[in-house]
């Protein structure tokens, strides 16, 4: 009873435009609504079977009347026939007044075959039947046939009176007030064992129910109790199956009501200290944190982000993002928030506008914010701060775009080796001596493909890992013959180093210099050639210096002599 009370109330609640407040006029007791309702369906039941007693006992009065209305009309049809081949029409007359005297007729009329009226006999309730003629026209119907309809309040037939020809039509007015009457009667009784059946069922179901709405008061009053007894257990030995099963719910409920209050106060607790750290988090985290809604309305952001743009906390929430932008930067935030709606979670960089004016550039991962209903209810992102190291960045580039220059425009071979001695890069004057394009030897290592250091690869790659090893800048001269014409590199090997001081690759730097070698070389035979030479010429002059020193001690004594002889001469003229 209690399931169909609540499917009759969803049904009132779903058809009904104000919804549970339909239900406003029904009784608060159970008992009370039960008796009620089904009141109401044992009302609407008997009304239903009264009507439908009506409905088929008016239908077979209707059909015998409509049996004994068409008799009677071709009985009429046939006296009416009868006496107008004898043309009698005062007999005629009298049988049309004597025959309207019928309770149930109403009126008879007789016309020609064109409708012309010959005979009008009206029978009105409490009165005799009065005849009359006139110049009245009816309408017969344009069959041969009877013709039968019902009309309200009364049955009318189109009779043809026949006597091998058809004569005319007699049109027979029968009254249905006695069907009416009946079918009165019919509801009245219905109604009255509809009321009869209400009220016994009434008084059983108030002896049913009684002790089942004592239970579940008692049911409802521990249920109460339950926000401040949690635990607690009420008895239901004596009862109902469904008072029983509703008993041992309520104290189950009870039960898990006192554990989940229990959890409850845990979970809060731990969501208390998990909001904590949250918010400790949000505080000393080094990104910034911006929340705005549908609107691009600043709903929340952290210190940081506050300090990343000279702000405050306070002076940043509730202004809209495109504040913190110029005219571009507002165009490309609104293209993002649009693809943030179509949930697009992505990582760019953002210039946006300091407090002082100052432009300063961001690293953001954004992402949408979507409530139960799937609708997008904003954007959250993670903001760095990238200003400086844009900066770095850039003149990293620049200066990456110069050493690029400085090494591809080298009239020296540059090979960059990773830690396993495979080449990493290779620039233009490598390609061009060893004929081979930098695809072709990337990822490489020098005794895996035939190049220019083919005979020296194995004692190249072994200098080349231990300059890697200790980190120290190494230098290398390999020589060996090719084409029997000596080749000669000088290398230079620098470590590369990581942030962390570890070695992570080498630059090695080729300079070819067999020619300088051949011109050493030719140099130090020259100066060979030279110092022999000087040696034989040193020879050849120390003989001459020889000679000439003997000369010179001959001139020098004959001079001593020309001396002696001229102070001869002297002293011999002096003394003549």
């Amino acid at each position: 009873m209690i399931a169909i009370i609540d499917f009759w109330k969803r049904s009132i609640s779903r058809v009904s435009p104000i919804g549970e407040n339909s239900m406003s006029f029904l009784p608060q007791r159970l008992h009370a609504q039960i008796i009620l309702i089904v009141s109401c369906i044992l009302l609407i039941t008997g009304i239903i079977s009264g009507w439908i007693t009506a409905r088929n006992q008016t239908a077979g009065l209707l059909a015998a009347k409509r049996a004994d209305a068409s008799i009677m009309a071709r009985n009429f049809a046939e006296s009416c026939a009868h006496h107008l081949l004898v043309q009698d029409y005062a007999e005629l007359e009298s049988f049309l007044v004597k025959a309207a005297e019928s309770p149930d007729i109403r009126r008879l009329q007789l016309c020609e075959p064109d409708g012309a009226l010959v005979w009008d006999v009206v029978h009105n309730p409490g009165e005799q039947p009065l005849a009359k003629t006139g110049l009245t026209r009816l309408a017969p119907p344009g069959s041969g046939s009877a013709v039968i309809i019902q009309e309200t309040g009364r049955l009318v037939i189109w009779q043809p009176v026949m006597a091998g020809n058809l004569l005319g039509w007699l049109k027979a007015d029968f009254s249905l007030s006695a069907i009416r009457e009946a079918h009165t009667r019919t509801w009245r009784k219905s109604l009255f064992l509809a009321m009869t059946w209400v009220a016994c069922s009434s008084f059983l179901i108030v002896l049913l129910l009684r002790p089942i709405a004592r239970s579940i008061e008692n049911l409802t009053a521990f249920s109460k109790q339950l926000d401040e007894h949690k635990g607690a257990q009420i008895s239901v030995t004596g009862q109902s199956l469904e008072i029983s099963e509703l008993g041992k719910s309520l104290n189950e409920a009870s039960a898990k009501l006192l554990s989940t209050e229990q959890q409850i106060l845990a979970e809060r607790e731990q969501l208390r200290k998990s909001e904590e750290n949250y918010r400790r988090l949000l505080v000393t985290i080094q990104e910034g944190i911006w929340v705005i809604d549908t609107e691009a309305v600043t709903t929340f952001v952290n210190p940081r982000m506050a300090e990343i743009l000279g702000y405050t906390a306070d002076e940043m929430t509730g202004r809209n993002l495109y504040s913190f932008m110029d005219d571009h930067g507002r165009q490309v935030a609104e293209r993002n928030i649009e693809r943030r709606k179509q949930g697009v979670k992505e990582r760019h960089d953002f210039e946006f506008i300091r407090k002082t004016g100052e432009r300063i550039f961001t690293r953001l991962e954004t992402g949408p914010i979507f409530d139960e209903a799937g609708e997008y209810a904003g954007s959250i992102a993670a903001v760095a701060d990238i200003t400086e190291a844009r900066k770095a960045s850039m003149q990293l580039h620049a200066s990456e775009q110069a050493f690029r220059a400085v090494v591809e425009n080298s009239p020296d071979v540059i090979v960059r080796y990773d830690r396993e001695g495979r080449r990493i890069y290779v620039n233009p004057e490598f390609e061009r001596v060893n004929h081979l394009t930098a695809e072709q030897v990337l990822g490489k290592k020098p005794v895996e493909l035939s190049t220019e250091l083919a005979p020296m690869a194995e004692l190249f790659t072994e200098k080349l890992m231990v300059a890697m090893e200790f980190g120290a800048v190494t230098k290398i001269d390999l020589s060996w013959v090719k084409d029997g014409r000596p080749v000669c590199w000088y290398v230079r090997v620098v470590p590369e180093f990581d942030a962390e001081g570890t070695v992570v690759s080498a630059l090695t730097i080729w300079s070819d210099i067999s020619e300088r070698k051949q011109i050493e070389e030719e140099i130090r035979r020259l100066n060979e050639e030279l110092e022999q030479r000087v040696r034989e010429r040193t020879a050849e002059l120390e003989q001459t210096n020889e000679e000439l020193h003997k000369l010179n001690r001959l001139f020098v004594g004959r001079e001593l002599r020309m001396i002696e002889l001229k102070e001869q001469i002297r002293e011999l003229e002096g003394k003549e």
